[in-house]
């Protein structure tokens, strides 16, 4: 007498484990994609972009080297004391007006920017750079 199989039953569950890949990639994406901080902006205008006419004063002429030493007017002065040397002396001559900085060769950009930030913070306005 044949033997008479029970029809086998196959169960199909939901596998959740290629759900939980897709939505780990797309946890990773938008971490990877999004931006937590921002960098601080400075303004610098490009050159002949004014559009008012030129001052009767001259500027104050400012000198970064390259080891972090600063000279205002070629006289040297401390690098805590660079952005208030600088508004002082603007105060105290109205022939002069604004500052030009000129950065000399082998400055690094950070020094450049931490310059840019001392003589904001002094309120020290307009600034130009130059080579």
């Amino acid at each position: 007498m044949p033997l008479l199989r029970k029809p086998v039953e196959i169960r199909t569950a939901l596998s959740l484990t290629p759900l939980i890949d897709v939505v780990f990639l797309l946890l990773l994406f938008f971490m990877l994609a999004s931006v937590f901080h921002r960098e601080g902006e400075i303004e610098i205008a490009a050159r002949g972009t004014s559009t008012h006419e030129q001052p009767t004063t001259q500027p104050l002429f400012a000198r970064v080297h390259a080891d972090g030493r600063y000279d205002v007017n070629g006289e040297p002065v401390d690098a805590e004391q660079f952005g208030s040397s600088i508004a002082a002396t603007l105060a105290a001559s109205s022939d002069l007006s604004g500052v030009v900085l000129q950065i000399r060769k082998g400055a690094s950009t950070q020094i450049v920017v931490d310059s840019l930030i001392l003589l904001r913070e002094a309120g020290v306005s307009p600034v130009s750079l130059a080579r």
